[in-house]
């Protein structure tokens, strides 16, 4: 019975460890003087800001702006800190709803709360690996902003989850992706769940979802563009997508044979929700959106790195190390929390600023390593799909 009992809680191990996290923080918070709740985010290098939820802040000052005539993309004096819009037009479109910046802390405390049972959708495999990864301090950023792509999280976890379903429910999947897509444009490489049905099913399902964010974008343009001129085109984009293209056919034809045996293995959950965490990834990374958020993405991976780990040889090796890189990401910022500790005991330290250029640069290469890889991995998972079954 234990075996059983075990079995059954074990899904719910990162859902759970994530819920009494958030409760520990809102107890620091609530308890009185908040020096332990700066403290803490401070020691796991989370920049915690005067009140949480700053985003979640953000958003709804948006929305009052908006009602009061203003022009979100030029000013926004709502916001704490002045800052503009900068995501599509949909977002102040919720000016219907009954909900001003005073509801800050408790549509945070909602959105963190969706976030943690999301994790549930999440295939069963390394639980305990998720768990360590649902606890890092990049989630914790996330969460103590109450950031939109925790939002993003949720919706392409239910769209995966439905997509990976073998009844006509999984046609939900679409809808889903296609709100986050009008949110965030970036979520709009979801698409890719198409590629699970076949033929004719595969065209009308992935054409029709990105004909709707289109005569989304079409009916939104003027705001499109003010969001457009507000973000700027990085400079780097053309650039980073040519090296990531590059780099990712040199790994998918050196390590074909490993890559092909290691996705041989997963379930169709872990398939899915691959797929989903490497368009999330390299969409954000290749497009230079959502800055250090798009870290929690990677908790969709996950995973599967964790079932392909069990294959033997080279593609077990190289999931147990990427899985290891992923996690070392996660938690990296951890190091710069200690490191700017130590900056504190000893101003100016000579070796405290080494270490945290070191660190910086080992981070940035990790980042390059697991987006390369996971355009491999998606790649040798291509045959897999339905749509392109037996084909190269």
């Amino acid at each position: 019975m234990r075996t059983g009992h075990g079995a059954v809680m074990r899904p719910w191990l990162p859902t759970l460890a994530v819920l009494a996290a958030l409760l520990l923080f809102a107890a620091l918070w609530l308890g009185g003087p908040h020096d332990a709740y700066f403290g803490l985010f401070r020691l796991l290098g989370v920049p915690a800001f005067r009140f949480p939820f700053l985003d979640t802040h953000g958003e709804l000052a948006v929305i009052d702006c908006h009602r009061r005539g203003l022009d979100v993309y030029l000013s926004n004096p709502c916001d704490a800190l002045g800052r503009v819009h900068v995501y599509t037009p949909l977002w102040y479109r919720f000016d219907i709803l009954p909900v001003t910046t005073a509801d800050t802390p408790v549509v945070g405390f909602a959105l963190a709360v969706l976030f943690a049972l999301s994790l549930r959708l999440l295939p069963r495999s390394g639980a305990g690996i998720v768990t360590i990864a649902a606890l890092s301090p990049a989630v914790a950023f996330a969460m103590e902003r109450g950031n939109a792509d925790l939002l993003m999280f949720v919706l392409a976890a239910l769209a995966g989850w439905l997509a990976a379903r073998r009844t006509r429910w999984r046609f939900l999947a679409y809808p889903l992706v296609v709100l986050a897509a009008c949110l965030k444009l970036y979520p709009a490489t979801l698409v890719v769940y198409a590629l699970r049905e076949r033929g004719k099913t595969c065209v009308l399902a992935g054409g029709f979802s990105l004909l709707v964010l289109a005569a989304y974008l079409l009916f939104d343009r003027a705001g499109i563009r003010e969001m457009l001129a507000v973000l700027g085109a990085p400079a780097m984009a053309p650039i980073a997508q040519a090296a990531v293209g590059l780099a990712a056919v040199g790994i998918v034809l050196r390590c074909r044979p490993a890559l092909r045996d290691a996705v041989a293995v997963l379930t169709e959950p872990e398939l899915v929700f691959l797929l989903a965490g490497a368009a999330l990834v390299v969409g954000c990374f290749v497009l230079g959106q959502s800055g250090e958020y798009r870290a929690v993405h990677l908790l969709f991976v996950l995973p599967a790195f964790v079932a392909m780990a069990s294959v033997p040889g080279g593609p077990g090796r190289l999931a147990k190390f990427t899985a290891g890189i992923v996690l070392i990401q996660l938690w990296g910022d951890l190091a710069s929390g200690v490191l700017d500790v130590m900056a504190g005991v000893a101003p100016g330290g000579a070796a405290t600023s080494a270490l945290a250029r070191l660190l910086w640069a080992a981070r940035e290469l990790a980042w390059w390593w697991i987006v390369v890889l996971l355009v491999g991995v998606a790649l040798a998972a291509m045959p897999r799909l339905p749509a392109l079954r037996g084909g190269r």
